[in-house]
């Protein structure tokens, strides 16, 4: 793995993560606003980028670096922060509703136990299935499209709670297990394609097909509307939708297998948020639900000003994020930076 494959992932993090800022602001920013199906289109490439690169990047940090323990910490670090995220900032119950720092940790932790699995035909095996009973949930299980928050304050019995939270888990959540999984496994799987001609060129073509495909079978003129103010397409992950995370997937096994030289085309900035993206996370998510959301109720903006909140908003981020990596060597000499490093994904 070269350097530059390396800045590649940061990048590839920093976009997504941009891209998934406008899209969590959209319940409070773009409400009552017509959006077009290109842009919604485009929120949508985030969440496939995030999670593919999980199990990418954690194939090239087990050939680096085998050490199972910290696996499990970095894990536990990603769920602890989906916890916190969910008591402090949003005020929810833990575990209810599923947003994509769950299957990021969990996903991570299966891993570790996948990782055992030495043959890739097995695993490809294991995708389909995964992809197979996602199919076979969405025409026999009712969607639960409203995904509403739970307090925690109103849960009222604790049996309730854990039957609705299995099938946010397994099908209805934000980001539910079934299919989810299956992305991360493709990213694990990606990582082992040797970056020839020949995988590049077969890689290619396999971004065509899905992309024809996902155009061929998703229906333009009846978009499902946003859930619960979100505008991303996978709620629920249609077939076509399938096509779709398959097109990404072979596009950024492409790119990846391209031995780019980014320090020409791409800025230090980029490389910094991707660096930093479980704290870009977890500020981003602070700003939209103490400053911008109140913002939003007070001044109900337009689709200009939208922008203007959300493109400013990112720039605080960045200035943040790149303060936090120039004072990086003096917080370490903090007392409680463990604690900090544990609690803010340093």
């Amino acid at each position: 793995m070269t350097t530059s494959r390396i800045a590649i992932i940061d990048y590839l993090r920093a976009f997504a993560i941009l891209i998934m800022i406008f899209a969590n602001a959209s319940p409070y920013c773009f409400f009552g606003i017509k959006i077009l199906p290109a842009i919604r289109i485009l929120f949508s490439i985030a969440a496939p980028i995030f999670i593919f690169l999980v199990g990418y990047t954690f194939a090239l940090n087990n050939e680096r670096r085998s050490h199972h323990n910290r696996q499990k910490m970095r894990s536990l670090q990603i769920l602890s922060m989906a916890v916190i995220i969910d008591l402090i900032v949003w005020r929810i119950t833990p575990f209810s509703t599923f947003d994509v720092l769950y299957l990021i940790g969990i996903s991570s932790f299966l891993l570790i136990y996948i990782r055992r699995i030495k043959s890739l035909y097995t695993l490809l095996f294991i995708v389909l299935i995964i992809f197979t009973v996602h199919i076979y949930l969405l025409h026999s299980v009712y969607y639960r499209f409203d995904n509403d928050d739970i307090v925690s304050s109103l849960v009222n019995s604790y049996l309730s709670f854990l039957t609705n939270s299995l099938k946010r888990f397994i099908f209805d959540g934000w980001f539910p297990f079934f299919p989810w999984f299956a992305v991360a496994l493709i990213g694990f799987l990606a990582y082992y394609i040797k970056p020839n001609i020949p995988n590049q060129n077969v890689l290619g073509i396999l971004t065509i097909f899905n992309t024809v495909m996902f155009i061929l079978l998703f229906d333009f003129k009846n978009i499902s509307p946003s859930r619960n103010g979100y505008l991303e397409l996978f709620y629920p992950v249609s077939i076509a939708l399938i096509f779709f995370i398959l097109a990404i997937s072979s596009a950024l096994t492409l790119l990846l297998s391209v031995n780019l030289n980014t320090s020409k085309y791409l800025i230090n900035y980029m490389q910094t948020i991707g660096q930093y993206s479980l704290f870009v996370y977890l500020i981003h998510t602070i700003i939209i639900a103490w400053i911008l959301k109140p913002i939003c109720i007070f001044l109900n903006p337009g689709l200009g000003e939208s922008i203007l909140l959300i493109v400013s908003m990112i720039w605080v981020i960045v200035f943040i994020v790149c303060k936090l990596k120039t004072n990086i060597e003096k917080i370490k000499n903090l007392k409680i930076y463990p604690i900090l490093r544990f609690v803010l994904g340093l």
